[in-house]
């Protein structure tokens, strides 16, 4: 199968999806930097991240297995199937390369993030790849004919369990004073209840700055709404939980690998979040159980065969 992942929303996730593909023997093609767009959304004048060339692919790619495609050799390479990969990339796909395409091409939306219902033309929809929780339930409510609630890759060699931690607490949520305010300042309340340990709040900092930083920490702080959540999979994968909000992650597929004193402390005050993290400081012991079998529940619950052997039906599937 030759299949086209529609643009690079997320670097891990882009990542990820190569190696999953790679176990499929799919091929796959992402837009190269040459690509030009010509349909934006109303919301901003951006389509997918623009970063990729052959160059680009093969630093990044564990397998080197994507091509790296202009809007030109696209329509030359005839994709059998479209992934959307975000709302933004959808009115370039619909309106720009599906036209001019064989009629035999398949089309499929994907979702990690907590869209609202009206984003994707669900009358269009056959297919959908959903990590995201509210992805899954809509495509339950609009009966769409093939659907997987699905869990990407995890690059599990890279984000090896690692012992070694001093005492910090990382967040690495992206802009998240400006993203999420009100989430921001209730972080901010959580470091004050524990003044003793030092909070890292990473919200511009490089992947190796992120990287360090989980490694160096003894847990890390989620307190938002989100969709997949790749950094608090590689947290875990690290053996480092993940602290989240308890109201929060009803709405999050999280809440399904993230299991309490296992993988993840919910609290939903600081008082609640001092008790938690106090136990991981004061006790070596239990913090070195804690963390070892965090990294050794996460593997169970995201099981990379399982769920590459899931897409796979899906895209025997594909309607």
């Amino acid at each position: 199968m030759k299949l086209l992942w529609a643009g690079d929303v997320h670097y891990e996730l882009t990542k990820c999806m190569s190696e999953a593909f790679h176990g499929l023997n799919a091929k796959m093609a992402i837009p190269s930097s040459e690509y030009k767009p010509t349909y934006y959304p109303e919301t901003r004048r951006w389509c997918w991240g623009d970063q990729w060339t052959a160059e680009y692919a093969k630093k990044h790619l564990k397998y080197n297995n994507a091509l790296t495609l202009n809007k030109e050799q696209i329509l030359d390479w005839k994709p059998d199937l479209i992934i959307i990969t975000c709302y933004e990339s959808s009115f370039e796909v619909i309106h720009e390369l599906l036209p001019n395409l064989p009629k035999s091409t398949k089309l499929a939306f994907f979702s990690g993030n907590n869209y609202p219902e009206n984003i994707y033309p669900w009358y269009q929809i056959k297919n959908y790849l959903a990590a995201d929780l509210p992805a899954f339930n809509l495509c339950k409510k609009h009966s769409i004919a093939n659907y997987i609630h699905y869990r990407p890759f995890v690059d599990y060699e890279k984000f090896k369990f690692n012992p070694i931690s001093s005492m910090s607490v990382g967040s690495y949520i992206c802009d998240f004073e400006r993203n999420f305010p009100d989430c921001y300042q209730f972080s901010r309340q959580l470091e004050a209840q524990v003044p003793e340990i030092k909070h890292n709040f990473h919200t511009k900092s490089t992947r190796d700055e992120v990287w360090q930083s989980m490694n160096d920490s003894i847990a890390t702080s989620h307190i938002k709404i989100d969709g997949y959540g790749y950094s608090i999979i590689q947290s875990m994968a690290i053996g480092r939980p993940v602290f989240a909000h308890r109201e929060l992650a009803k709405q999050c597929s999280y809440q399904n690998w993230a299991i309490e004193g296992e993988t993840a402390f919910y609290i939903s005050s600081p008082a609640e979040y001092r008790a938690k993290l106090k136990a991981l400081i004061d006790s070596k012991d239990f913090r070195d159980f804690t963390h070892w079998n965090c990294a050794q529940k996460i593997r169970q619950y995201i099981n990379n065969e399982e769920q590459t052997e899931l897409l796979g039906k899906f895209l025997e599937n594909l309607q």
